[in-house]
């Protein structure tokens, strides 16, 4: 705790210059001189003041206490040059006895700081009204900054954008969301509001970043990707995938999904998007992280995959539709021949450590992990091979597209006893307002959300979900989730014995969001009133991983 009296500190000062009616950054204009008081000392005994003088140092931070060369030092202390050493409580009896013997002259000391030292927060509260809370978060993909700021601040976006990248040395772009997500495939206008990548423009924002063990190649302006659910897609991927999996990916993106799942967990994925644009980075990224595969005619000449991911171009419900009959042809052509020469390559790196005296352990245990997946999918005495797992990640409409399973499996119905055993779980993401708006009395939000799902699901399969687990992925707006219904398909809807609702019901259920409020409330925001408000989650953050974000917040 500092020992200055109250009328001697300096901390009040420590503020940039006010400039409430700058739109256009003017660095020169932050430059701050403060003059404080020092104590001269000999250059031997600097350390030895340092430590008497800690609770009185001017100790702001990212700025030295200790100043000068020579023979000289100068410790600044957090008092203003013309206050006497007197007032300083406990000052006197640190200098006749810890100092007692170093010769300490009194004198002063000119602070100068300028625009680089204070922060991005400290400049906008500097700039922005005063009525206006600030909030420097955004979310981060790649070195792109994707700001959604609100309409009482867009005077000062270009200002704003440029102190955001001045601030944060990983970044080259800044962009602001000019509207809600209304696209067909999820993408939303963008604006430059600083950048120093002239390569960068509103639709070419390509960028490179790392998540979940997995490198990914995009153009932000013409694929979606949330920063936000990066543990979401580890939750997934690790909670229910196993090796030797085949994992459907139905709207699979750029690939968040079906790369760390094959990469990560061993799985075979069939990746599936509509968008051509998702799709060419999905092969991009596919063939970056080694999982591109090997055909049964490939050669042995080019490097062994790493895991194997299919990537499919067209509409997710036919893509659910066909996908078993597919899946015959892939693993016989692809997934088998992928697995042999990765259980060959680890096999050879166990041979060459133990051949060197090292433990092949690690290397041995994929071979059998691979083997055993081989073994799996080769089994003349299954009939039928199916997709374990099938991943629906359209929250706005994904439900509307369960009815893609509807019959799916009718064609083998002679299969029927040995199907029953093997029904696919489905992960199908959705938003919902249940946990705020029909609640019955007593009833918790948890319970409304799963009553929510059960009954969606069903209204659109024509039999009710097993095995519902609903689970919470992030408030995106007040009184809006986004979540993650995981269900076991019923045997009755895979035959072809139900009779599903009318999609559009679904397909329509957050029209009227997207049109407004929607997701992209959800986004991180630089000048929120200073009224009421009500924090959103911003999934992930508590992980701290680099390329996640912050803590969003939006109005009520």
């Amino acid at each position: 705790m500092n020992s200055l009296t109250r009328h001697c500190s300096l901390a009040p000062l420590r503020t940039p210059p006010i400039h409430r009616s700058m739109r256009t950054l003017d660095r020169a204009q932050f430059v701050k001189v403060v003059p404080c008081l020092a104590l001269k000392v000999p250059a031997p005994k600097a350390n030895t003041a340092m430590k008497a003088l800690g609770p009185y140092l001017l100790n702001w931070p990212r700025m030295k206490n200790l100043v000068g060369e020579g023979k000289e030092r100068l410790v600044l202390l957090d008092a203003a040059p013309e206050t006497d050493l007197g007032e300083i409580q406990g000052l006197d009896s640190v200098l006749e006895t810890a100092l007692s013997g170093v010769p300490v002259e009194k004198t002063s000391f000119e602070v100068k700081v300028g625009y680089e030292y204070w922060t991005a927060d400290e400049i906008l509260k500097a700039v922005l009204p005063e009525d206006i809370e600030v909030i420097t978060a955004f979310e981060t993909i790649g070195d792109i900054a994707h700001m959604n700021l609100r309409d009482h601040v867009l005077p000062y976006k270009h200002l704003i954008g440029q102190v955001i990248l001045d601030k944060t040395a990983r970044l080259t772009t800044v962009v602001n969301k000019t509207s809600s997500i209304h696209t067909q495939f999820r993408t939303f206008p963008l604006e430059l509001l600083a950048s120093r990548n002239p390569a960068h423009t509103p639709t070419s924002l390509e960028t490179t970043l790392s998540e979940n063990g997995c490198q990914y190649h995009l153009n932000f302006a013409t694929v979606y990707w949330n920063s936000r659910l990066h543990t979401e897609h580890h939750r997934l991927v690790h909670k229910y995938f196993s090796p030797g999996d085949l994992v459907a990916d139905a709207m699979c993106g750029i690939g968040p999904f079906a790369l760390p799942a094959a990469k990560n967990k061993g799985c075979a994925v069939v990746a599936n998007d509509l968008n051509p644009e998702s799709y060419r980075w999905l092969v991009k990224n596919v063939e970056i992280n080694g999982l591109a595969g090997t055909s049964a005619a490939a050669g042995e000449g080019d490097r062994p995959p790493a895991g194997y991911v299919k990537p499919v171009n067209e509409c997710g419900r036919d893509f659910i539709r066909t996908s078993t009959s597919r899946l015959a042809t892939l693993l016989a052509s692809e997934i088998v021949p992928t697995f042999e020469r990765m259980a060959a390559a680890e096999q050879q790196r166990a041979d060459s450590k133990q051949s060197k005296g090292k433990d092949p352990a690690s290397h041995l245990a994929l071979v059998k992990q691979y083997q055993a997946s081989i073994a799996k999918w080769t089994d003349k005495e299954v009939p039928v091979h199916v997709f374990a797992h099938y991943v629906m990640n359209l929250p706005a409409s994904a439900l509307g597209f369960l009815d893609g399973f509807l019959g799916m499996w009718a064609e083998h119905a002679e299969h029927r006893a040995y199907l029953r055993t093997v029904r696919p779980m489905v992960h199908v993401y959705y938003f919902t307002r249940a946990g705020f708006v029909g609640r019955t009395d007593g009833e918790s939000e948890e319970a409304a959300i799963h009553r929510d799902a059960k009954a969606r699901i069903a209204y659109v399969m024509g039999a009710e979900p097993e095995e519902l687990e609903v689970h919470r992925v992030r408030l995106v707006a007040p009184r809006k989730d986004m979540c993650c219904a995981s269900f076991r398909v019923p045997e009755s809807v895979l035959f072809g014995e139900t009779v599903g609702g009318d999609v559009k019901v679904e397909l329509e259920y957050d029209l009227h969001e997207e049109e407004g409020e929607g997701e992209g409330d959800s986004d991180e925001s630089v000048g929120g009133k200073k009224r009421g408000r009500r924090e959103v989650d911003s999934e992930g953050e508590a992980e701290g991983a680099a390329e996640g974000a912050k803590k969003a917040k939006v109005d009520e």
